[in-house]
């Protein structure tokens, strides 16, 4: 398993807004908006996660905050640790969430919130899985994953701050095939 860093290579994905079928990032331009006489962070997207490129963690979290202040609400990125139509997603929390001084954010985890800290006693950053409306003071880790793992050994997953839940995937639609001639008592 490997570590979460600002230097992790991740793979950046949206969610189609119909379909709700993974859309992943190929690359990213900087084109000129003629409304606003500002440049704007486009997504470059592929259906096929084969083509997906990954980029470092920090600057997937920049990117994030880009689209999400200049392009509409579907382009809301998501990561995961490798490319594919079923992996985990990772790095997922509020929105609202404030970054570090270091430019972390409260991550997700094996459906765990992860938040950024700071070990007085070591005086490095680390991480915390919290437990709210408990008595059990929080998990450090030097990593995201390491937190959470020790919750999970420790059995306690259930008690720990959780994950919001995924974003339910549409129904596909499905559509009748017209034979060309309509006859009484057919329905369409």
């Amino acid at each position: 398993m490997s570590n979460i860093s600002s230097a992790t290579s991740i793979f950046p994905f949206f969610f189609h807004p119909q379909t709700g079928q993974r859309i992943w990032l190929t690359g990213v331009e900087n084109r000129k908006d003629p409304r606003r006489d500002k440049l704007i962070l486009t997504p470059l997207m592929d259906d096929d996660y084969r083509v997906a490129k990954s980029f470092r963690y920090d600057f997937c979290v920049r990117m994030r905050e880009r689209f999400s202040e200049d392009l509409p609400p579907q382009y809301d990125l998501h990561f995961t640790l490798s490319p594919g139509d079923t992996t985990e997603e990772v790095g997922r929390a509020s929105s609202t969430s404030a970054p570090d001084r270091d430019g972390r954010q409260v991550m997700m985890y094996r459906g765990l919130l992860v938040h950024p800290g700071w070990n007085t006693r070591q005086n490095c950053p680390c991480w915390f899985v919290k437990f709210p409306g408990h008595s059990i003071e929080s998990i450090s880790g030097d990593t995201p994953e390491t937190a959470v793992n020790i919750a999970y050994e420790r059995n306690l997953q259930n008690k720990a701050e959780q994950a919001p839940p995924p974003q339910p995937e549409p129904e596909p639609v499905v559509t009748k095939q017209f034979n060309g001639r309509v006859r009484p008592g057919d329905v369409r």
